[in-house]
């Protein structure tokens, strides 16, 4: 199929514009006898409705097709369009898709053929500079080159004027695809209440020319008609493009076959991770990750290359880390297990430091989809190697933190003794009898209540910050046995605390240390009714977070501290925004449970303070709707409760003295335990 000539593209993008509007309401009688269009527009309209599901590109697509085919022509003398109804309706394109209408476009296209199915391994969007640099990078690789021009059909051995990839003229390239509509510079993807008489903006549009001489592409019913000169100028000059349609990067690929195509895609990922520097690599992690994913045997694995083989296991394993930033659990752990995959044969022997990252990483993901027996499988892995403590210590982490959701019991299965096991190891140690854990944590408590006499505002300030890594590996686990405690074993809770104190008091600050003092607070002004030195270590454990410049305990350390330790020296009005903010802090950072914590204690001192009841209301129903959608029983029923309250008050209830309605009910629901 030749190109369109200028003059036919733009009748045949009128007649687009028309039909498009027709083509939407198939329906009503339509009668045009303006611009040149016959009568029995409305059929022709219902013919491309139904072949094209009314799709505005898809119908500037059909219609570019019956120009081509002839079964569409404009009348010169009479200055109107003609077409067969029964013709057209009984034409073979009826069963042809848009792919198989898109494949012989771009087949004709020796541009097109060539250009697009490199770009569309990058994406739906991709940048005329990236494109150029993977060609060039191709065509100097020999293998490459050839694998390019066998997949492609570069060469037509019937043409005595062969096009080789050496003497394609890539910008040029890029202006021709545009100009056959193919691509657009990013941000100008067809929108459907663009397609209004897009061509009636500009002559300049209709004549194929600008200003300086440059051809234009063609009006489209899918492109903009730029708004001002600045704008014009801004679309020809900018590098990203995007396909027109995402059926067009369906049909540059389409181009070429299953095995081919996955080679193709490991061959541009094996040069953009060479070509890009580590901000362009960064910035397109994921599409190359993905491309050299897509043919993993073909890695190198020779020792003469193992460094490009190193440099793809880097790039999935960075890939897995941050889908897992980005809560994108399952890519990550197949990122990772790639990675995983890739390591060598002696991994532990010449990899170790990046394999057991690996593994540490891939477990947690695990965790957290969960697949238990992978995590356990990644987990145990590691802590069976032979080395230090150090390196094994996430994977034991992530044991403790999981144990909860664990059905299958192992000794690693207990988080309470696994956490005393791995303490003990790292030089920590704790009475191991139940017996010696009582006295240990009565004697504590005595010398606390002796030294917390003499605590002022100034007692804690010179404390350094902890440089030592062993002891943040120390407090980092203590503070998670401490959670385990509190839900296991609640008798145990002093011990833990009072360790972890002390070992701040002689090891320095670490970033588990403001909900330490937090805690801490909260045993000296309940259990041993010392208020100035709860009021002391709340006022601490702040100054901390201030210096740590952290958030991983923010919410827990804010929330205890607004709850339990300054409300007893200032007012009550004055602790509902920090614990709002504590409860912003705790849905950023995943501290969910500390988070609603603060949610809900936030209402209780809203109510005791004296808020109007409308303003508690809304208040409650919120916080309501939060619990639920985070799945947390005891506080789904407590903020069940708080909101039946207040419809009580507002006398919504048939029985205002009972926590009963259509809320909640207390009658079934047994409200002793938080």
């Amino acid at each position: 199929a030749s190109i369109l000539s200028s003059s036919t593209i733009t009748r045949s993008s009128m007649i687009s514009a028309h039909l498009q509007t027709c083509s939407s309401s198939v329906d009503g009688s339509t009668e045009l006898k303006e611009d040149g269009m016959p009568h029995n527009v409305h059929a022709l309209s219902q013919i491309i409705h139904q072949r094209t599901g009314g799709n505005p590109f898809f119908i500037h697509q059909y219609l570019h097709t019956l120009v081509e085919q002839q079964l569409l022509t404009y009348d010169e003398r009479r200055m109107r369009w003609r077409w067969d109804v029964g013709t057209i309706r009984s034409n073979s394109m009826e069963t042809t898709t848009i792919i198989d209408l898109m494949i012989k476009k771009l087949q004709a296209s020796k541009h097109a053929k060539f250009i697009l199915p490199i770009a569309a391994c990058l994406g739906t969007s991709f940048s005329r500079k990236t494109v150029s640099s993977v060609i060039r990078a191709l065509c100097i690789h020999s293998d490459h080159a050839r694998f390019v021009q066998l997949i492609l059909q570069i060469e037509d051995k019937n043409n005595a004027q062969s096009f080789r990839i050496n003497q394609l003229n890539i910008p040029d390239a890029f202006r021709k695809c545009w100009e056959e509509g193919f691509i657009l510079p990013a941000g100008k993807i067809y929108n459907n209440s663009n397609h209004k008489d897009n061509h009636s903006n500009s002559k300049e549009a209709f004549s194929g020319t600008s200003a300086q001489g440059i051809p234009s592409p063609p009006p489209s019913p899918f492109a903009h008609s730029p708004k001002s000169a600045k704008r014009k100028r801004h679309s020809r000059t900018s590098d990203i493009y995007c396909f027109a349609h995402d059926k067009v990067q369906e049909a540059a690929l389409a181009l070429i076959t299953h095995d081919q195509l996955s080679e193709l895609r490991y061959r541009v990922g094996e040069v953009l991770i060479s070509v890009l520097d580590e901000d362009e690599l960064d910035a397109k992690m994921f599409t190359v990750a993905s491309l050299l994913n897509t043919r993993p045997d073909l890695v190198p694995s020779r020792q003469a290359k193992m460094e490009r083989r190193k440099r793809v296991i880097n790039l999935n394993y960075r890939a897995g880390i941050k889908a897992l930033e980005l809560s994108a659990f399952v890519p990550a752990l197949k990122y990772l297990q790639i990675a995983m995959d890739l390591l060598p044969p002696d991994r532990w022997k010449s990899e170790r430091r990046l394999s057991i990252d690996v593994y540490s990483a891939a477990a947690e993901c695990a965790s957290i989809i969960p697949k238990m027996d992978l995590m356990h499988e990644y987990c145990t892995t590691i802590i069976n190697l032979d080395c230090p403590m150090q390196d094994k210590i996430r994977a034991y982490h992530i044991l403790m933190d999981a144990s909860s959701v664990q059905v299958t019991q192992t000794p690693l299965s207990d988080p309470v003794n696994l956490g005393f096991s791995i303490l003990s190891e790292l030089g920590c140690h704790f009475p191991t009898s139940s017996s010696g854990r009582i006295a240990k944590i009565i004697m504590g408590l005595m010398k606390l209540k002796l030294q917390s006499t003499k605590w002022s505002m100034s007692t804690f300030a010179n404390l350094q910050l902890s440089t030592n890594a062993t002891e943040k590996i120390v407090h980092k686990t203590m503070d998670k046995l401490t959670t385990e405690l509190y839900f296991a074993r609640p008798e145990l809770l002093p011990m833990s605390l009072l360790k972890s104190f002390r070992r701040t008091l002689a090891n320095g600050i670490s970033p588990h240390s403001p909900p330490v003092f937090a805690a801490m607070g909260l045993v000296v002004g309940f259990h041993l009714n010392n208020f100035d030195a709860a009021y002391v270590l709340g006022n601490t454990a702040l100054a901390m977070l201030d210096r740590l410049d952290t958030r991983e305990s923010e919410s827990r350390t804010m929330m205890v501290v607004h709850i339990f330790n300054l409300p007893w020296k200032q007012p009550l009005v004055t602790m509902k925004e920090p614990l709002v903010s504590a409860y912003r802090s705790g849905m950023a950072t995943g501290d969910v449970e500390s988070a609603l914590f603060a949610l809900l204690y936030s209402f209780v001192l809203a109510f005791l303070t004296g808020e109007n009841v409308d303003m508690l209301e809304r208040r409650a129903s919120s916080m309501y709707k939060t619990t639920c959608d985070h799945q947390k029983d005891n506080m789904e029923t407590l903020s069940a409760a708080y909101w039946q309250l207040t419809l009580n008050l507002k006398n919504a209830s048939d029985h205002t003295c009972q926590l009963s309605g259509e809320v909640f009910d207390e009658t079934c629901h047994n409200m002793d335990k938080p």
